[in-house]
């Protein structure tokens, strides 16, 4: 696995910058890409003309209504993607598709043994802290829709 690191001073680049870089990526014989963009990114258009295959949509709460305005409108941000298979996720619901099974937080890193529809997996991440295992089921829900290895 390949591993970029981008600096940039928003969760989401600019639309030029997020195509600068998959070029990049697509040169250097990237396949796929997972990325995470805010509904502020995806509202203000930095990621106009990526063709996404699949979106996973976290955090859904009240936070970002000084922005969108109303919930219906943070939503709809979130929710630009073409019909999808869905597969659920959660950190304290057993009944959903993808759930850790234990983890552990650490200063230096997260472990997390995530149960799926295709087995349980071992996950080691740098994301530090009880809001990144979110972010983590969420990326593992998207590779078990697209059934990745």
């Amino acid at each position: 696995m390949v591993m970029i690191k981008l600096e940039s001073p928003n969760t989401t680049p600019d639309a030029v910058l997020v195509q600068n870089l998959m070029a990049k990526m697509l040169h250097n014989g990237i396949e796929a890409v997972v990325m995470e963009a805010s509904s502020h990114g995806l509202a203000l258009g930095r990621c106009n003309e990526v063709d996404f295959d699949i979106v996973g949509s976290t955090n859904l709460t009240r936070d970002h209504l000084d922005f969108q305005g109303t919930e219906e409108e943070y939503r709809d941000a979130k929710a630009n993607n073409p019909e999808v298979p869905v597969v659920t996720f959660a950190m304290e619901n057993k009944y959903a598709d993808v759930h850790p099974l234990k983890f552990e937080l650490s200063l230096f890193e997260t472990q997390v043994l995530v149960n799926t529809p295709l087995g349980i997996l071992e996950i080691s991440s740098g994301l530090l802290g009880r809001h990144s295992i979110y972010n983590i089921l969420a990326v593992v829900a998207v590779g078990v829709a697209v059934v990745a290895p």
